[in-house]
C-alpha cells in the first residue's frame, strides 16, 4: 500500500467481522438469531455440531430444524466437514442429555 505518514504511529482499528460468535454473543443466543446465521449460511458445519443444545433450546423454526437435520445426515457434508468422530459422539451425547431432561420437564 502507499505510506500514509498521518496515520504512522496510529492504531488502525480492524471491522468486527460478521461470524456466528459475534452474532450470537451481541444478539443474544435467540432463535432469530440462530435462523438468520443458518439463512445466510453463516452457521459452519462444526458451529452447527457444537450448538445442537443451543439451536435446540433457543427453539429454532421447523423449517430450520429440518435444515439442521439434513445437513447433518449428508454424507458429503459429514465427510467434507473433517470432524473427528468424537465430535459426533459429542453431540449425540447432548442430544441424549437433551431427550433425558424434557422426560423430566417439556423443553419450551
Amino acid at each position: 500500500g502507499i505510506w500514509d505518514q498521518d496515520k504512522a504511529g496510529k492504531r488502525m482499528k480492524l471491522p468486527t467481522p460478521e461470524t456466528w460468535e459475534t452474532q450470537v454473543s451481541l444478539r443474544g443466543n435467540k432463535a432469530s438469531i440462530w435462523e438468520e446465521l443458518i439463512d445466510h449460511r453463516k452457521l459452519p458445519f462444526m458451529a452447527m455440531l457444537r450448538n445442537l443444545r443451543n439451536l435446540i433450546i433457543a427453539g429454532i423454526s421447523q423449517k430450520h430444524h429440518q435444515w439442521v437435520i439434513n445437513k447433518l445426515t449428508d454424507e458429503r457434508a459429514v465427510v467434507y466437514s473433517r470432524q473427528f468422530p468424537f465430535r459426533f459422539f459429542s453431540a449425540y451425547e447432548v442430544l441424549k442429555g437433551l431427550e433425558n431432561v424434557s422426560k423430566v420437564r417439556p423443553l419450551s
